[in-house]
This record gives structure tokens, sequence and C-alpha cells, in this order.
């Protein structure tokens, strides 16, 4: 009786100290912290596949528009087709945009609030993605959009789009037409967001192999902003459709992907790349509900403080498995030799849990260095701006 009654505790020992609680464990607090280190500088990481396939990319995909650049443009340069003047080519253009929500719309209304010209009531208006808008006035239908655009619509046009394209030198346009008349393009100019470069060599410096700028620019204005920053490839001139054409093939050729944009435009890119990030603050809500990483502060430097933190993260996991694993192995050896009273088990499965729970909460704090520099570095724009106001009220 004694021997089968030493035999159950034994086999009540081991079954005690072999139990993977801290193995159940392992991921899910691994992941839950990552997700609180991300949270507090405003990454939001909806799914935990997302974040696991971050600690893979090797390729990462920008958009330039409000991407690598503010998407804050600027009106630099009216440029009127021959027989046109800039008065009726704004005047035009401030009519097909009035409805638009684009960044290059705004800037124009902008411009002709300043210029004191109010856009007139238009009818049958129609956006067409990747190439511009239409829309129907006393005076005629209104085209503004890509030359591209307007030189299909108006083949006798082509020669003059060409011309004026040459006159933008670097800056983005917008053609307009009215009727059959060309009468021009606005030029426009955006600034690089300010960590941009910055942002490009670091992922570098972690080992991704290949930066690419997607845009629907021309490639002029491409040129200019993709040897600024350093990326690898520039794939300019894009309509909508063709950007996703050259993400499946990227996928098709086993890179694994992480694209960032910001426009209605890039949401099926978003939703198809193994990792999608879109410009929370200054993005459609269209692409922040496809992709998978939504950023709150705009700040491009977070794409790589999200791949170090997936990287982390899966290295933390790991860790919690065989740390598990092995306190198990090892409690089976005390158990099975009798080495390890039944008493002492429950203590001994919580070091495991202690150990896991501890081990994954180092990456709660990953990243704080990283914080505190980014809030002194507001803190020191904030002073910058301060000290101008300041000596303006002593004068």
């Amino acid at each position: 009786q004694a021997t089968r009654d030493a035999a159950a505790v034994r086999a009540i020992t081991v079954l005690v100290v072999t139990t993977p609680g801290a193995l159940l464990i392992a991921y899910p607090t691994a992941m839950v912290a990552a997700f609180a280190a991300a949270a507090r500088l405003g990454i939001m990481v909806k799914q935990t596949s997302t974040l696991e396939a971050a600690g893979s990319v090797d390729t990462v995909v920008m958009d330039k528009t409000g991407t690598l650049t503010t998407g804050k443009f600027a009106v630099s340069r009216l440029v009127p087709a021959e027989g046109a003047d800039g008065a009726a080519l704004l005047q035009a253009a401030a009519d097909a945009e009035q409805s638009s929500n684009h960044p290059l719309a705004r800037s124009i209304m902008d411009t002709a609030a300043r210029a004191r010209i109010a856009p007139i009531a238009v009818s049958d208006y129609k956006e067409i993605p990747g190439r511009g808008v239409q829309a129907s006035t006393p005076a005629g239908m209104v085209f503004a959009g890509r030359g591209m655009w307007i030189a299909e619509l108006n083949a006798g046009a082509a020669a003059q789009v060409k011309s004026v394209e040459e006159k933008l030198e670097g800056m983005s346009g917008v053609h307009v037409m009215l009727g059959d008349r060309y009468l021009g393009a606005v030029g426009l100019e955006d600034k690089l967001r300010r960590n941009a470069a910055e942002t490009v060599a670091e992922l570098r410096r972690l080992g991704v192999r290949r930066v690419v700028m997607f845009t629907g620019d021309r490639l002029s204005v491409a040129k200019r902003v993709g040897e600024a920053v350093g990326v690898d490839a520039i794939e300019a001139e894009c309509l909508p459709e063709e950007k996703h054409e050259e993400l499946k093939y990227l996928i098709r050729k086993g890179n694994r992907t992480l694209v960032v944009g910001d426009g209605i435009n890039d949401g099926p890119m978003l939703a198809s790349a193994d990792v999608g990030v879109a410009m929370g603050l200054s993005g459609s809500d269209i692409a922040t509900n496809s992709a998978g990483v939504a950023l709150m502060n705009d700040d491009l430097r977070s794409i790589p403080f999200l791949l170090e933190l997936a990287r982390k993260a899966k290295g933390i996991v790991a860790m919690n498995i065989g740390a598990s694993l092995l306190l198990a192995l090892v409690g089976l050896a005390l158990a099975a030799t009798g080495r390890i009273d039944i008493w002492v088990t429950p203590f001994y499965q919580a070091t495991a849990y202690v150990f896991v729970i501890a081990n994954s909460l180092r990456l709660v704090r990953f990243g704080e260095d990283f914080a505190a520099a980014e809030e002194m570095r507001r803190t020191q724009d904030a002073m910058t701006v301060v000290k101008p106001v300041r000596a303006a009220q002593k004068l």
C-alpha cells in the first residue's frame, strides 16, 4: 500500500511540474507587452500576425506624397499655355477642384482664395482615380489632373502639355483644360518629412534589402525626392492599379513587404502587403482601415522602431518557450527520481510563470529612449517657435 501511495504521489508530482502553464502564456504575454510598447509611441498594431510579419520584412515600399513628403502643397508657379492667362487658368483649376479632398486640390483652393478668385457652381462632378477630376460649368466641361490624361482626352494639346511640363522644373503639376482648350498647369511643391532620409538609412541598418518609392507623380519630381532620401528604386507616373500590380510582382518574387501609404489609392496595396502601415493623422480613413498598422504621429522613424520591436518580440517569445520547456524537463527529471517533494511543485510552477511574465514585461520598456528623445525634440521645436515670438513682442 505504501509503495502504491508513493508511486501515486510521484505521478502527481510529475503531472504538476510538467503542466505547460508557462508555455501557454509564453506568446500572449510577449505580444501584449509589445503592443503596449508600440502604443506608447503612437503605433497602433491591429493583429499579432501583423507584428510577427514585421519581424521578417526585407522590402519596404513607400508612397511619396503624404508619406515621404508632408503632403502640404504650396502653389509655386502658374504656367499658362500659349494664348491663355494665369487668372483664367487658376479660375478653371479652382472650379474643377472645389469638390476634391486631394492635397493638391486643397492647395489650389487656398491660392485661389488668396487671389480673390471664387469658384463657380459646377455639376456632374466626377473623380477619375489616378487621373484627375472633371465637372460641368456654364463655360463647358473643365478637366484638371495629370498631363498624360489631358493629352489622352485631347490629342491636339499633347505638344502644349509637353511644353508646359518642361517649365514645371521638378514640381507637381495639375493640368487644366476647359472644353477643348488647354489652359496650362498649376505647379505645386511640398517638402520632405523631417526624418525621411534618416528613416531609410535606419531601415538599411536593420537589414532591409530594398527600399522602393511608388508615386503617380512625374518622374522628375520622383527623382528629386528619391535622390534626397536615398531609395533604391523609383516607380513614377503609376496609376493606382499599376502600383498594386508592382507590389504583387514583388510578393511573387518572394519579397516580404511592408508598405507605407496614406491615401485612398493606397488601400489595395496596404491590404495586400505582408505589413501595411497607414499614416494615421494625415491619411484617409480607407488607408487606415486597410492597413494592419496605423501611425498616430506621422513620424516615419516609427517604421524602423516597429521592425526592431517585432524582432525583439520574436526573440522574447522564443526565450519564453525555451525556458518553459527547460524548466518542465528539469522538473520531470527531479520528480521522476523523487528529488522534489509534491508540496514544492506549486512554487516550482510559479517560478516558470514569474520568469515568463518578467521576461515579457521587458518589452514594455522597449523604446523608452526613443520616446524621451522624441519628447526632447518636440520641446526644442516649441522653444524655436517661442523665441521669435518673444523677440517680436519686445520690438
